[in-house]
């Protein structure tokens, strides 16, 4: 690498290199990659209840599906999709539907992979209906995973991280600044892989 390169840095380095806008972005943002995704659970758990322990279902105070709006408004350029049986990208601004159904990973991951996505950080307060089905179908994709469910975490969660080249967090949608920074290190191309401790 040329000397005059090695001395900049972020969007000054991007325009050196001639860039792309995604790209330039990226490397404003610190190597966010391009390419992440945002999967957002909306299955009929996500009604229940935060708060300690997360309790599966509890439904005074907030539910989980309205904490998950919240974190979601701190990325708005992070492309979004919901899913329950069915997958749908959310349009800017767009928030998460009402929880209902169950879930569907595989057909999930197989509409991303169609559209050429290969980066994703799953939000997540279950395991998969479909084990074998889930693990089939995430073949090809880098996936990251943070639970907000109850706890223990479904270990067939952790195996879908070990096996795509992941990585795995857990925490309580209710503590919104510790989930952003849970988020945006899950983003980041660059980010230490293994468990993130809250």
């Amino acid at each position: 690498m040329p000397e005059d390169l090695i001395k900049l840095k972020g969007s000054k380095l991007a325009e050196k290199l001639g860039l792309n806008l995604a790209q330039k972005t990226s490397a404003v943002m610190g190597s966010v990659s391009g390419d992440a995704v945002l999967l957002l659970d909306r299955s009929g758990s996500m009604a229940a209840g935060v708060g300690a322990g997360e309790l599966c279902w509890r439904f005074d105070g907030p539910s989980r599906i309205e904490e998950l709006r919240k974190l979601c408004k701190q990325f708005p350029g992070v492309r979004k999709f919901q899913y329950n049986q069915a997958i749908q990208e959310l349009k800017p601004g767009q928030e998460v539907g009402e929880p209902t159904g169950d879930n569907n990973e595989p057909v999930a991951f197989n509409f991303l992979k169609s559209l050429g996505i290969h980066e994703v950080v799953i939000i997540t307060d279950g395991g998969f209906d479909d084990s074998v089905g889930t693990l089939k179908a995430a073949k090809g994709l880098k996936i990251s995973a943070l639970y907000v469910g109850p706890l223990p975490a479904p270990i067939a969660l952790k195996q879908l991280v070990d096996q795509c080249g992941g990585t795995y967090a857990e925490g309580s949608l209710v503590e919104l600044q510790k989930m952003v920074t849970t988020v945006k290190n899950l983003l980041l191309i660059d980010a230490p892989r293994g468990p993130i401790a809250l």
